[in-house]
């Protein structure tokens, strides 16, 4: 029996392979045969240890509960009993108020003998002989209410006696396994809830109030039947303390931090809230009669609850704006403690909190520099030197100093100080000498001694730490918002906001610092309660910041604005923030400024470095708004994957300032040349005088050469289809750049797998059709034989299902270009390919009619035609049904005649049958 129970213990370790490999006898081998498998080991852990954590939390829970309900059932027992007897001496002292007057019988029966011995001495006794009289009804009510005091009292003794057996009886889980123990708990839990324990236990002190109301209201009465000056007293007190009871349950009601709650207190508060919820309703739908009946008499109830919430809301605004926060938790902790470690956990939470200006902290600025300084002792030349273990402590410390000074200061007059700067000043100065070579101390110490003492021209070190500059992030706000300190916090600032905005960025809070910290520095005032706001929003802040960057005009606010590109670009590399950049139209006024740039370079010759430099920083900035994120140089991808245009431009645009940066930058620097060609992609209509496009032409085939990095070889590519229409018109090209042009295309467009590529390539080569000097290139360097093998390859990338379509319509429109400039019968795909090809060209012109798709209509006509003619594509009701549609919108839309013509006689010869010797 021992060793099963060892083999036991050793599975519930985890150790079941030792018992599995080492069983002694035979009912250890069968108690590892029946072994549970690791998963169900694993399911066996997360049970006991949810079980464990379980029994933990309901200990902690029930015995805080517990703790309560006894204390409360004690207090009830205890003054039961005492007032249970001081209530009984009154009762017996009262009680022959209920006899009928012994002395009343007396007298009349004397008054009888006294008439009968001497009639002639006493006068005549008409009385007849009767009991006395009961007790009066003042003297019954009074009784009444004496005994229901009485009655009260006894009741809630009884209730306590009883409720003390029910908090034993749920103390009481009986034996069994944990998780056993721990339901049976939770039965009892959730009895308690359901049949509302707590309601009936915290109604036992409301009884003793009301016992102890109607016996003072007894004993006055009764004592106003005796001497009516002894009674003002009683009623005096009985009055006051009924007036108490209800200003503190007013209060209550008025102020959820009241500490004089009561039970009465918590169930009007329940009740006022039903009938705040419930009234309304009953005013928008009264039609029963009982609805009318109950909205009538909840009327004034509603009303005053309603009064008594305004009237609350006016009296304790600030209190409870500052209690939202946790401030005056952390407060409480730092001021109460002496303990250094709880000073330096709630130390460490200061900076993430929200302190409200109302919310007085001078006492624990005090105790936060207490314990800093205690992180140091005295030298023998009596100067500070940290003592090693204390290093995480002087820094929590000084941290949380730091930044509710700074804080508070920005609230205050010059010559106010939250600290006691006089009392402390000789401390302050000691830490100037502080013996270290740690760089967070060292900031930390000349930060002190420059915010408390005001002398922010002795930091020899401004720059700020890398592990300070998400918490610096909130304080430098303080700072740049007031003018006292603003100009000296500029580059310390600027620093900061450059080395925070960085990939991977910093929490969104954080970056909402960074965006007001930057509209600051450009002269954008912001109020203080925006500041103080520990959750703020990063997007409206941004959106602030872009609106005053287009606005600066003077040249030291320029230069913010040029440092601050660079860390934005990297915020704007995310969609959320550049939506914003995107309906600002940051993008359009980036080329704006970098077009003035360039045209002033050429005109200042002294600072011509500099002004280049600064145009290549802004337009580096608007590709990453304009387009899909950074450019990676060895990766092609996001090149491609940037979408359509942002650019709000929609007349034609003189690119020719691009055109002088590309040239300008070409062979120095690949980065600009390719920001360069990627914006100049961007422009949805590109114009620029002729006599620049040979100089364009040579930089696009010497950048699409495939020794260029591929990010280059892709801006050159979507540049040259941009400006493919300003460069086919071009009619003085030398032979050299007609010839490397072509070639080049065609070696970008057999090395490239991007479909989007392949596209481009083909718009360029049939832009080509309409110029002389570059149609006789079009059948050089193997683009039939290029375009061939794209068309036996369909379906290709249906996945993009247009863009399939599209390159279906080019490769259709090219190949029957290249027929008609060839002296000699050219190669044409498969039959299946033809078929295929002819039928997505149709359809994508159905999808999508734009003016580069339309000019393609003469050559899909023909190619359809010829193909026909040949047998190699047949008239499908699909293929009829698109050209039909096509020619139906060709003539909605108002197209040229030609077109129409042409789309109109290929469907004349499809429909309308055909003689076999035609």
């Amino acid at each position: 029996m021992p060793s099963q129970d060892v083999g036991i213990q050793l599975l519930a370790d985890g150790d079941g392979a030792e018992v599995l490999k080492l069983p002694q006898n035979l009912n250890t081998l069968e108690e590892a045969m029946q072994s549970p498998r690791p998963s169900q080991s694993q399911a066996d852990d997360a049970k006991s240890r949810f079980w464990a954590t379980y029994t933990r939390e309901a200990t902690d829970y029930d015995g805080e509960f517990l703790e309560k309900y006894q204390s409360d059932m004690d207090i009830v027992l205890i003054f039961a009993g005492l007032f249970s007897a001081v209530n009984t001496s009154f009762i017996v002292n009262m009680q022959s108020n209920l006899n009928p007057d012994p002395f009343h019988t007396t007298n009349v029966l004397l008054g009888m003998l006294l008439q009968t011995a001497n009639s002639s001495f006493v006068p005549q006794f008409d009385q007849p002989y009767a009991p006395g009289p009961g007790p009066s009804s003042l003297v019954i009510w009074i009784q009444s209410l004496i005994y229901a005091s009485l009655c009260a009292s006894l009741l809630a003794a009884l209730g306590a006696v009883l409720g003390k057996q029910w908090l034993s009886n749920f103390k009481r889980f009986g034996r069994g396994t944990i998780d056993a123990r721990g339901r049976q708990r939770q039965m009892k839990l959730d009895g308690l809830r359901t049949w509302h324990f707590d309601s009936v236990l915290e109604f036992l002190p409301s009884l003793l109030q009301i016992s102890l109301l109607l016996f003072g209201i007894a004993l006055s009465a009764n004592m106003w039947t005796m001497s009516s000056a002894i009674s003002i007293i009683i009623i005096t007190s009985t009055t006051l303390g009924f007036t108490f009871y209800l200003t503190i349950v007013l209060a209550s009601l008025m102020a959820a931090d009241c500490p004089f709650q009561t039970p009465g207190s918590i169930t009007l508060r329940s009740l006022g809230r039903s009938v705040l919820r419930y009234y309304p309703s009953l005013q928008k739908c009264r039609r029963k009669f009982s609805d009318v009946c109950l909205s009538f008499v909840l009327y004034i109830p509603f009303k005053i609850i309603d009064t008594l919430n305004t009237f609350s809301r006016r009296l304790t605004p600030s209190v409870s704006i500052a209690q939202q926060t946790d401030a005056p938790c952390i407060r409480w902790i730092i001021e109460s403690s002496s303990d250094p470690e709880i000073i330096t956990t709630a130390a460490s939470f200061v900076p993430e909190v929200e302190w409200p200006p109302e919310l007085e902290i001078s006492t624990p600025l005090l105790q936060l520099f207490d314990t800093f300084l205690s992180c140091f002792e005295n030298t023998h030349h009596e100067q500070l030197m940290l003592v090693p273990p204390r290093r995480e402590r002087a820094i929590a410390c000084g941290k949380a100093f730091l930044h509710l000074y700074m804080e508070r200061k920005s609230f205050l007059n010059s010559e106010e100080s939250p600290f006691p700067v006089a009392d402390r000043e000789g401390d302050i100065r000691k830490l100037i000498w502080v013996h270290h070579s740690d760089h967070e101390i060292s900031f930390i110490c000349y930060l002190v001694f420059e915010v408390v003492l005001d002398s922010p021209t002795c930091l020899h070190q401004p720059n700020i730490p890398d592990t300070f500059l998400c918490w610096m992030s909130h304080p430098l706000l303080h700072r740049l918002n007031d003018s006292r300190y603003s100009s000296f916090w500029r580059d310390r600032a600027l620093d900061a906001i450059e080395r925070i905005l960085v990939d991977p960025l910093p929490p969104k809070n954080v970056l909402a610092n960074c965006f007001m910290a930057s509209s600051m520095l450009l002269g954008k005032f912001t109020e203080r309660e925006a500041i103080l706001k520990v959750t703020k929003s990063s997007t409206t802040a941004l959106g602030i910041l872009l609106e005053h960057m287009m606005k600066q005009e003077s040249r030291e606010q320029s230069a913010i604005v040029l440092r601050l590109l660079e860390p934005l670009g990297t915020v704007l590399e995310l969609e959320e923030y550049r939506q914003i950049a995107k309906y600002r139209r940051v993008a359009e006024w980036g080329l704006e400024v970098c077009q003035t740039f360039v045209r002033t370079a050429g005109q200042n010759q002294d600072a011509q470095d500099a002004i280049w430099n600064d145009a290549r920083a802004v337009l580096h900035f608007t590709v990453i708004v304009a387009g899909g994120g950074p450019i990676n140089q060895s990766n092609a991808g996001p090149a491609w994957q940037q979408g359509p245009s942002w650019l709000s431009i929609q007349q034609p645009t003189d690119c020719g300032w691009l055109i002088d940066y590309i040239m300008h930058y070409h062979n120095v620097d690949h980065t600009a040349v390719i920001d360069a060609m990627i914006a100049l992609s961007q422009l949805p209509r590109v114009k620029f005088n002729q006599s620049r496009t040979p100089a364009m032409v040579e930089v696009i085939v010497s950048s699409l050469a495939l020794e260029k990095p591929a990010a280059l070889r892709d801006a050159a590519l979507r540049a040259a289809h941009s400006c493919r229409k300003v460069i086919s018109g071009d009619g003085y090209m030398p032979a050299h750049l007609l010839s490397g042009f072509s070639a080049a295309l065609h070696s970008t467009f057999i090395n490239s797998d991007s479909p989007r590529q392949h596209l481009f390539c083909l718009q360029i080569l049939y832009s080509w059709a309409k110029s002389e000097e570059w149609s006789a290139h079009i059948l050089g360097h193997g683009h039939h034989s290029s375009h061939l093998a794209i068309a036996n390859t369909f379906p290709y990338h249906d996945d993009d299902l247009l863009l399939s379509e599209h390159l279906a319509l080019y490769t259709i429109a090219n190949l029957q270009v290249m027929r008609g400039l060839s002296d000699r019968l050219l190669d044409l795909p498969e039959a299946s390919s033809c078929q295929m090809l002819v039928q997505k060209a149709w359809h994508s012109l159905i999808v999508r009619q734009t003016a580069n798709l339309k000019e393609t209509i003469e050559h899909l006509s023909a190619f359809t035609w010829a193909r026909l003619h040949d047998g190699m594509v047949l008239g499908t009701d699909d293929l009829v049904s698109s050209i039909k549609q096509t020619l139906s919108q060709l003539r909605q839309g108002g197209s040229e005649t030609r077109w129409i013509s042409a789309v109109n006689d290929l469907l004349l010869y499809i429909t309308t049958p055909q003689d076999s010797n035609t």
